[in-house]
């Protein structure tokens, strides 16, 4: 790879390092839908369990569940939907 300036020294930048592929692991690539999918996705998922996590809370509070179903239940019910 030659110089910037076309000249016949070579780069002090490796040929990785110039090219725009390498720099971003595959698995942190925002991908065809871009990074604002990905954003709204992670919100709609938050906002998901939040819901169903204070739904259960509040039948824990009021004893219609024991604590401790309350407490695992919106991590099973994700689970189950395969969304952790």
């Amino acid at each position: 790879m030659l110089c910037v300036c076309n000249c016949k020294r070579k780069s002090p930048i490796p040929d990785y390092a110039r090219d725009g592929r390498d720099r971003v692991p595959f698995a942190l690539s925002a991908g065809k839908k871009g990074a604002t999918h990905g954003r709204r996705h992670g919100d709609r998922h938050r906002s998901g369990l939040l819901t169903v996590s204070g739904l259960f809370e509040a039948m824990g509070n009021l004893s219609q569940l024991p604590p401790a179903v309350a407490a695992w239940s919106p991590d099973l019910v994700f689970a189950f939907i395969g969304d952790i």
